[in-house]
C-alpha cells in the first residue's frame, strides 16, 4: 500500500564499530584464550590486533576451528558483522 513501516531496517543497514560492537565480541568471546598473557593463542586484545589478524579470524570463525570447546560457536549474525566491519575499514 506505500505505507512506509518505520524500524522495519533498523540495524540491519547499521556498520559495526570497534567501541559499540567488535570490543565487546573481542571481550566476551575471544579473550578468554587470545589475551596479553601469551601461551599459544595469539593475543587479540586491541583493535589493531584484529586489524592484523582479520582474516585469519574470519577464517577460523567461518570454518568453526574458533572458538575451541568448551565454548560455542559464534553465530552466523555474529561472524557476518565481523566481516561487514572488515569490509567498512574498521570503524572506530
Amino acid at each position: 500500500d506505500g505505507t512506509a513501516r518505520a524500524g522495519f531496517f533498523v540495524g540491519l543497514a547499521s556498520t559495526p564499530t570497534w567501541s559499540l560492537e567488535m570490543s565487546s565480541l573481542s571481550q566476551n568471546k575471544c579473550q578468554l584464550c587470545h589475551n596479553t598473557l601469551g601461551g599459544n593463542a595469539r593475543d587479540l586484545s586491541s583493535k589493531q590486533r584484529w586489524i592484523e589478524e582479520i582474516d585469519a579470524i574470519v577464517s577460523a570463525l567461518r570454518s568453526g576451528r574458533m572458538p575451541l570447546p568448551p565454548y560455542p560457536n559464534l553465530s552466523a549474525s555474529a561472524i557476518d558483522r565481523t566481516e561487514l566491519w572488515r569490509d567498512a575499514d574498521f570503524p572506530d
